[in-house]
């Protein structure tokens, strides 16, 4: 997926590590589980949008929404929604489990993924529950 994403625009980069030999990558990002799609600001900082599996079907539009959104920061939220959102001071992991068939699943990423984008002690994963049956 995402060597035709790139593809499409000199705006994105991708770069490919290997879970079992780029050990310093994997602990930077907390990547726990592979596939991983983890999008990164272009000046570099992590604002903790992560896709693990293939995100397809209806969730591809997912990652559309959040290189925009990560692109003009911009998590969506009302300006007293994002005053109360700052305030999380613990570290938060929101993971949502979808499929590529669910028409509710694109409406659940973004909120999940617009609040890692607002706040640094957020992390808002994608999880493919095909792919993951285990956890889901």
């Amino acid at each position: 997926m995402g060597e035709e994403l790139v593809l499409l625009s000199d705006k994105l980069s991708l770069e490919i590590y290997n879970f079992q030999i780029d050990k310093e990558e994997v602990t930077k990002y907390k990547i726990d589980k592979i596939p991983a799609t983890i999008l990164v600001a272009e000046n570099g900082s992590n604002p903790g949008v992560r896709f693990f599996g293939i995100p397809s079907g209806y969730e591809f539009m997912s990652v559309i929404e959040d290189i925009i959104d990560i692109s003009n920061n911009n998590h969506g939220f009302s300006e007293a929604m994002f005053a109360e959102i700052k305030k999380i001071s613990q570290m938060v992991r929101i993971e949502v489990f979808v499929t590529p068939t669910c028409p509710y699943c694109p409406a659940a990423v973004p909120a999940a993924t617009g609040l890692a984008l607002a706040n640094k002690n957020i992390t808002g994963d994608m999880v493919e529950a095909r792919e993951f049956p285990h956890l889901a």
